[in-house]
């Protein structure tokens, strides 16, 4: 209990620092978007739980041993990001999704979903602190380590859920504030596609 708790810790500090999951999260969490919310909600965890599957898999060996591999994992999703930017930057107004205007609801849900499966699934420093972090808390002999995995993995997706929702709900309530006031209004378009744009800027340029 004691390791899990330290486990849970861990996974705390590292939701709370900003990244393209949490800007994604804001961006989609507008006063009448909360369905909008949880189906990108869904898509992180579906991606936090495929990267966690990779790790215990021992697939992150590959990807270690193929920087090239990497590489391009990375390139794409920084260009993810900066075309996340360049859609928000367009949009017609603050409010509005990166979906196109559509009569079925499902199919409005459906884009927001992979936006949250790409925007995390791209991102090959989730992939390598799903390998580095859990097998840290794994302890040999004393149970299955698939089933160990299984637990942590749980933990880690189901931490991360609830995260989200506590951001969406902070999202909601700015989102409110920004709706009635113009000036907010014109910051918020300059100011989260640049976030976006220089966060894909940023990894494309790290090493």
């Amino acid at each position: 209990m004691d390791d899990m708790l330290l486990f849970i810790s861990a996974l705390a500090v590292v939701y709370i620092v900003p990244g393209p999951d949490m800007l994604l999260i804001f961006q989609s969490s507008g006063p009448k978007q909360l369905k909008n919310s949880l189906a990108v909600i869904a898509g992180l965890a579906t991606a936090r739980a495929i990267h966690v599957t990779i790790a215990s898999a021992g697939l992150m060996a590959l990807l270690e041993k193929s920087p090239f591999l990497y590489e391009t994992i990375r390139l794409i999703g920084a260009a993810y990001l900066v075309w996340l930017g360049y859609k928000l930057l367009n949009a017609k107004n603050l409010t509005e999704t990166l979906d196109n205007a559509s009569n079925s609801e499902l199919r409005k849900l459906i884009p927001a979903y992979i936006r949250g499966l790409l925007t995390n699934i791209t991102n090959p420093k989730a992939l390598l602190f799903c390998s580095v972090l859990l097998p840290q808390f794994v302890i040999p002999g004393s149970l299955n380590t698939s089933y160990q995995f299984f637990i942590l993995g749980l933990t880690l997706v189901t931490t991360g859920i609830i995260f989200d929702l506590g951001f969406v709900a902070i999202g909601r309530s700015v989102g409110a504030i920004i709706k009635n006031s113009p000036t907010a209004k014109i910051l918020q378009r300059w100011i989260m596609p640049s976030f976006f744009v220089g966060l894909g800027i940023r990894v494309a340029l790290s090493s």
